[in-house]
């Protein structure tokens, strides 16, 4: 299976648990519509400081040096972050393609509203805020 390499963009800063599990649900909605994505700030904060200046520019990075040319996924239900208004401009000035203003499909969209989390392997749930 030799599936297209995307970048997922989505709000991170903030409420971190409601935007992983966002995130979480933004990848499979591209694996189910065939892609095979990379959301760096699932993977970085596990190592990296969010909330350290030095490890948060290292975190946004990533997909950079990992896939230069992917196209970047910006997905805006929860709105825009600064982060993503930045690899937004990256994006353009190095010519990568971009797919702006997604969405998740209004069944995805329902079930991360309700807080549930995508099919995963145990273990690896993403918990919302609650409240």
């Amino acid at each position: 299976m030799n599936q297209q390499k995307v970048v997922v963009e989505s709000p991170l800063k903030g409420d971190f648990a409601t935007n992983r599990l966002y995130a979480t649900w933004c990848c499979r909605h591209l694996h189910e519509s065939g892609f095979a994505p990379i959301a760096s700030h699932l993977l970085a904060p596990w190592f990296l400081d969010d909330r350290e200046e030095a490890d948060r520019a290292a975190g946004i990075s990533m997909p950079w040096f990992w896939l230069p040319d992917a196209p970047h996924f910006f997905f805006v239900d929860l709105g825009l972050s600064s982060g993503m208004v930045a690899a937004r401009l990256r994006c353009t000035e190095l010519g990568i393609p971009i797919s702006e203003d997604c969405r998740l499909p209004a069944l995805l969209w329902e079930a991360f509203r309700r807080g549930e989390q995508p099919p995963h392997t145990p273990g690896f749930e993403v918990h919302a805020a609650s409240g």
